[in-house]
């Protein structure tokens, strides 16, 4: 089930902390990354057993701060989305992601989705590109200066996939 995201939810994802590379996608435990959890854009995802999986963001809160200005010019619903820490690599990825493309395509009506991911993340970047993505371009994020790679995906891939 996917739903607004609710206060507590979002005091249980800002906790989450992820292990070594993949830090960089951990929330700093404060009341800013509760309100940024609450700006509307954000919504929870769980399990059938009721249980926390992750969430998804949509808009520009699934955007990061780029040095390049061309970075998100073309017209396209842009998803972010981050799964519970302990549920990482375990290969629920796919079935997570396809959860949040159906339901983004059903809320927004989206023909094109965009999603930002850090060029090292190679295990997310594989499910992307299972689930259709392609790499747009690689831009380099404002505030850490790590490479990030911008990927496309069009609703006709969408229907391949589902």
């Amino acid at each position: 089930m996917i739903d607004k995201m609710t206060k507590e939810e979002a005091i249980i994802i800002s906790r989450w902390t992820y292990d070594g590379i993949y830090n960089l996608y951990s929330f700093i435990q404060d009341e800013e990354a509760i309100q940024e959890l609450m700006n509307g854009d954000y919504y929870s995802c769980r399990n059938e057993d009721s249980s926390l999986l992750g969430y998804f963001c949509f808009q520009s809160s699934a955007r990061i701060p780029t040095l390049e200005e061309d970075a998100y010019v073309l017209e396209a619903l842009d998803i972010g989305q981050g799964m519970e820490p302990s549920q990482c690599g375990q290969g629920k990825g796919k079935d997570f992601m396809m959860r949040g493309l159906k339901f983004a395509g059903t809320l927004f009506g989206a023909s094109r989705f965009r999603l930002s991911v850090a060029c090292f993340n190679e295990r997310a970047i594989h499910l992307y590109k299972q689930l259709g993505f392609k790499v747009q371009k690689e831009v380099t994020h404002a505030k850490s200066r790590q490479k990030f790679y911008i990927m496309l995906k069009d609703e006709e891939d969408l229907s391949s996939i589902i």
